[in-house]
């Protein structure tokens, strides 16, 4: 399509919007009418194929996220580029907790760019940025009445615009590309923090237990194996909120060991998840009254502006960071704490990439479970992993 006629189009749009601005019946558009016929036929003129014509999964509907919804996933040859939140006419999009949901998602899922749009307004955010400040995160936002009049910045989420990485370079030339948080650096950061935490208090609170280094170590890395378990579990809605109503707990009565707390929640898991991540484990003896296990329990959930969902973090994303962590654990040597970066090949400890993980599940597995046809056939169902 050629530029006159993205104009033209666009124009429509616009001279359709100020009609029903105009006739007063702006409210009574919801989202999904306001998706269908102004922002998804937008981004169609600006080049991206929004009904899957050519059959690639260009852009995709986008699950539910806490407390909301993001709508669209843009991705070219299957990497997610931005995503994408929509929003009712009329929306007042200088709502903190609208932009934050976009910022949060595309964080989340390792991606840059999030776009919040109800077609009155297009703001584009990046949301790998550290500052907490969303004006920070904001990179540009064109009213539609601009649209045309700023159309090469319109044009910078266009297929063919993510295809040269321009809107790239256009940060970049404005400072809007500096100072990246990926989700991994911060998850890696915060883990090696967490566990500093937990090893001080558990080695200070517990001086007399003639506890050694290597079982120090041991214990803290279950605890936050469990954390971490825990954490996905909340997030994916396989259990209630958990570690959240032991911090309420604990604020209401703090006289309470949070730790002892945390080791009555691990004995109620074990029985649910018959594993040995929650079997019984000496550190569940141990004492914790510095406040360090309510830190690193607040930490696992992040902050107000890049809070960690675990449902939308993908498994390779994880996988690395856990990877890279395990190879920094910590441990005593002649009285101070010094990286271990050998230690996890020591162990045996590698990741998978989520490609050879896919490759192997769907060349054995999958095809075996398309076979099974009731409960119990599934749990005569046996798997074998011989790398374990």
């Amino acid at each position: 399509m050629q530029t006159a006629e993205v104009k033209s189009k666009i124009k429509h749009l616009i001279s359709k919007y100020d009609e029903i601005k105009s006739s007063g019946l702006l409210k009574k558009y919801n989202e999904a009418q306001t998706r269908n016929e102004f922002i998804e036929p937008l981004f169609e003129y600006l080049g991206w194929d929004m009904r899957s014509v050519n059959n690639q999964g260009e852009v995709t509907t986008e699950e539910s996220i806490s407390g909301g919804r993001i709508d669209l996933s843009f991705k070219i040859n299957g990497i997610p580029k931005f995503y994408l939140e929509a929003k009712s006419l009329s929306t007042d999009l200088d709502v903190d907790k609208h932009a934050k949901q976009a910022v949060n998602y595309s964080w989340n899922k390792g991606v840059t760019w999030a776009v919040l749009t109800d077609f009155e307004s297009v703001k584009v955010l990046n949301a790998q940025t550290e500052s907490k400040n969303l004006f920070d995160k904001l990179v540009f936002e064109i009213p539609c009445a601009e649209f045309i009049d700023d159309y090469d910045r319109l044009q910078l989420l266009s297929r063919e615009s993510f295809k040269n990485n321009a809107l790239d370079k256009y940060a970049e030339k404005y400072g809007k590309l500096q100072k990246h948080l990926t989700v991994n650096e911060k998850l890696f950061t915060d883990l090696k923090l967490a566990r500093y935490k937990l090893t001080e208090s558990f080695k200070t609170w517990n001086d007399g237990k003639n506890i050694t280094p290597e079982e120090l170590d041991e214990g803290v890395q279950r605890v936050l194996d469990r954390l971490i378990f825990i954490r996905v579990l909340e997030d994916r809605n396989l259990e209630p909120p958990i570690l959240k109503p032991l911090l309420r707990k604990f604020e209401e009565n703090n006289q309470i060991q949070i730790f002892q707390l945390l080791v009555k929640t691990f004995r109620e898991l074990d029985a649910t998840y018959n594993s040995n991540l929650f079997q019984k484990h000496a550190c569940e003896e141990w004492e914790e009254y510095s406040h360090s296990t309510k830190e690193v329990i607040e930490m696992l959930y992040g902050n107000e502006m890049l809070a960690y969902d675990f449902k939308q973090i993908p498994a390779d994303i994880l996988g690395g960071v856990y990877e890279s962590y395990l190879g920094h654990i910590s441990k005593k040597r002649s009285g101070d704490l010094v990286k271990s970066a050998t230690k996890r090949k020591e162990h045996g400890i590698y990741y998978t990439p989520k490609y050879i993980v896919d490759y192997i599940v769907n060349n054995t597995v999958k095809d075996k479970l398309k076979t099974v046809k009731s409960i119990g056939e599934l749990k005569r169902f046996r798997v074998c992993d011989p790398a374990c």
